[in-house]
């Protein structure tokens, strides 16, 4: 995997096991590890799996801005669409759910 050309500075989301959402900045960037900071918080990640030190299993999330953002938006169409009663399965992409989110929307507004 390529590794992402980080900055100090940079903005990150990071999802700690067993925590909030907290919008992290970049602090220290060292050989192995980039340390990213919120207030007195902070979390270091490996940039090429974008995983904190415990390995996959049991270790804190880190998501570009527009990665969580996107995610965000994945869920949330998921919940509407299961309000509905619309099942859709694990292998179905991010943009197939909000489309069909959006099209099953677009169909209830105009039953109305």
């Amino acid at each position: 995997m390529q590794i992402r050309k980080i900055k100090l500075g940079d903005e990150f989301v990071v999802l700690p096991v067993r925590s909030r959402v907290h919008h992290a900045t970049v602090t220290v960037i060292g050989r192995r590890w980039v340390t990213v900071a919120d207030g007195p918080q902070s979390w270091r990640f490996d940039p090429a799996t974008m995983r904190g030190p415990d390995g996959v299993y049991g270790s804190d999330l880190v998501f570009l801005p527009h990665e969580w953002r996107e995610r965000e938006e994945q869920a949330s169409a998921r919940r509407h669409l299961r309000s509905w009663g619309v099942s859709v399965g694990s292998d179905w992409t991010a943009a197939s759910v909000i489309a069909l989110a959006g099209f099953v929307e677009t169909l209830r507004e105009n039953e109305s």
